[in-house]
């Protein structure tokens, strides 16, 4: 991060300033950032599971071709596309949040203009691809904030700023989980059945007739049981985080209002964050075996 600032006046307002930006570390801001991160992670883990069982389940079915191409091994439930678009939206929360956060640290200059380039650049991509998600008025005056950003230098200032682009965000991060929801919930919904169509072509059509040998099959059946398990857990615990997001959001935006946001913690948006997490790696230990 660079230093930025001269002078005994400054000085004594950076002072000032930092011991009022003290309140927000470690507390909302943080757990915000924090959640939005694993929430990317976590969707990203969701969207390559299914991406990659099907790919496995059509290279099983592959078995009875004569000749095979790209197409034929290709997934069909979700394209490698979608996964990038999801990155989009994600990435637009990681980065949203991390400009909040940046902002109030005494260094602010490097990382809150970095934030706000990358928030800039994936909003003007969302709104390319969902025009629905960030209206005209909403994109053109979060536009407007993430420039004034790295100019801001009282905690005045910036707290004027802030609320500006909490304000205006507050709609888009409504818009976002609820359709991050509802394509997570879609997949929790399609997961059983991809598990069990795996099951079948890879146990039950090849359950061998040596008694030695059925363990193995077995075993492997065992894998593909306790991974569905453990998606659903991951899948049930990411569409709780997106469902709490904007309620947490909103709080902190109120706080930020009120008294400034000093002391408030998101304790149930960092509940359900951390138990995801948990579940994430739990979930991505269960693959790599």
């Amino acid at each position: 991060m660079k230093r930025y600032g001269s002078g005994l006046l400054f000085i004594v307002i950076s002072i000032a300033v930092s011991g009022c930006s003290a309140g927000y570390m470690g507390s909302g801001l943080n757990d915000l950032h924090r959640s939005a991160g694993i929430l990317d992670k976590s969707l990203e883990g969701v969207i390559t599971e299914i991406i990659s069982r099907d790919m496995e389940l059509r290279a099983e079915k592959s078995a009875a071709r004569t000749s095979i191409q790209v197409s034929d091994l290709e997934p069909a439930s979700l394209a490698f596309a979608h996964l990038n678009l999801r990155r989009e939206l994600t990435g637009c929360l990681a980065e949203y949040t991390g400009l909040l956060k940046a902002f109030f640290e005494r260094d602010h200059s490097a990382s809150a203009a970095d934030y706000g380039k990358a928030l800039r650049e994936s909003l003007d991509q969302i709104r390319s691809d969902y025009p629905a998600l960030i209206s005209n008025e909403a994109g053109s005056l979060i536009a407007s904030v993430i420039s004034a950003v790295p100019e801001g230098l009282t905690f005045t200032r910036k707290r004027k700023y802030a609320l500006k682009l909490m304000a205006a965000m507050q709609d888009v991060i409504g818009k976002v989980t609820v359709k991050l929801t509802e394509e997570v919930t879609s997949l929790r919904i399609l997961a059983p059945n991809l598990y069990a169509r795996l099951f079948r072509e890879k146990v039950e059509k090849k359950w061998p007739d040596n008694e030695e040998k059925r363990v193995k099959s077995a075993l492997t059946g065992v894998k593909i049981i306790k991974q569905r398990e453990k998606f659903i857990a991951l899948a049930d615990d990411l569409i709780n985080v997106l469902e709490i997001l904007p309620s947490a959001h909103r709080k902190l935006m109120d706080a930020f209002r009120k008294n400034g946001g000093r002391l408030t913690g998101l304790t149930d948006l960092m509940t359900v964050s951390l138990r995801l997490a948990g579940n994430l790696a739990v979930f991505s230990k269960g693959n790599e075996q």
